[in-house]
């Protein structure tokens, strides 16, 4: 029994190590409105892990042009872990608050934020404007065509203590951001991060047309299971957890119950029984 215990032990480490592998290299993604919108297509809705194609596609299918306002938030850098803690208290709060969501914490693989960005002004007839919140200056936003925010922070990166203060200047900016749109303006949010630097090619701030954002981070770099190998999906993943967790279960159990020992002389009868029974 004893070696059993260190066996499960052992199997729960193996599994916790490919947990970080699967992890590795993901960044959350985050969509919600402030409306309830008639052909939503979800509600409330949280998954672990997605793909960034799935999530860009979920998001391409769920805009409307009933949105005042449609923002684009890119914040280089952001883990999942740090949706956690208390540093980004309205970002949380909005989402909280939000009628439909979709929250993906470890977002995997290229999310091609131009191409939503182009799909909205075709779609809505409205165009698009870069604001640099490193620049701590944002327009005004009362202009009839320039509805669709992107504005881009820069990496978060350093200590601990130092990414929190990042994330807690960020959380401000955006909130003050959107605190100046004309009141009771509706607006959906769409906050993509990325493992590593973003890029994004400035232009003349007089020109309003989609800016170049390459939010696909270097294939070289090191990646997660999921971006790795396109037949291994989360819920693939999950399976093998699953069945491996109850692989341990029965090994356990089937030990125990082979190391009961039941003694022939219990199945036999006291002699003393016998003879008052005759």
């Amino acid at each position: 029994m004893f070696y059993l215990v260190h066996y499960f032990l052992f199997f729960i480490l193996i599994i916790n190590i490919h947990k970080i592998s699967c992890f590795k290299d993901t960044s959350p993604f985050i969509f919600y409105r402030t409306y309830s919108s008639f052909k939503s297509i979800f509600s409330d809705h949280i998954s672990i892990t997605l793909s960034g194609h799935a999530f860009q596609s979920l998001v391409r299918s769920s805009i409307d042009c009933e949105s005042g306002y449609h923002v684009f938030v890119l914040q280089p850098g952001l883990h999942a872990d740090d949706l956690k803690h208390s540093v980004m208290p309205w970002i949380k709060n909005s989402i909280d608050k939000a009628p439909e969501r979709l929250v993906v914490p470890y977002g995997y693989g290229y999310v091609d934020v131009e191409n939503i960005i182009k799909y909205v002004e075709d779609k809505c007839y409205i165009k698009s404007i870069l604001i640099d919140a490193e620049s701590g200056e944002y327009p005004l936003l009362y202009n009839e065509t320039e509805k669709i925010l992107i504005l881009q922070f820069p990496p978060i990166v350093g200590t601990m203590e130092e990414r929190r203060h990042l994330l807690t200047n960020h959380d401000l900016f955006l909130h003050f951001l959107l605190a100046s749109l004309p009141h009771e303006s509706k607006y959906s949010m769409i906050y993509i991060s990325t493992p590593g630097p973003v890029i994004i090619q400035h232009r003349d701030a007089s020109v309003y047309s989609t800016p170049m954002i390459p939010v696909k981070y270097n294939s070289n770099n090191p990646k997660g299971l999921f971006s790795k190998y396109s037949f291994f999906s989360e819920g693939i993943y999950m399976i093998w957890i699953v069945l491996f967790i109850i692989f341990s279960i029965l090994i356990v159990a089937l030990t125990a119950i082979s190391s009961i020992k039941i003694s022939y002389g219990s199945f036999e009868l006291k002699k003393d029984v016998i003879k008052k029974n005759k």
